[in-house]
């Protein structure tokens, strides 16, 4: 886990072992992301959830920009 999260580091990853949560605190593209979700696949500690926390507004200039 460890590894993981010092690979992502610059999304300030972190893993909250109580509830058992990996939280993303940066936007991350998709790749990215299912990267990350791939690699936690393989991990020995359980992880129930992945939450992306990002902009509002920054996020749906990326999917007007993707449509054009």
């Amino acid at each position: 886990m460890h590894l993981i999260l010092d690979l992502f580091r610059g999304f300030e990853v972190e893993y909250d072992r109580k509830n058992k949560i990996v939280i993303v605190n940066k936007p991350i593209p998709v790749r990215d992301f299912i990267y990350l979700k791939r690699l936690l696949k393989g991990v020995s500690d359980e992880v129930k959830d992945i939450r992306v926390f990002t902009d509002k507004l920054r996020k749906w200039s990326v999917l007007w920009v993707k449509k054009n």
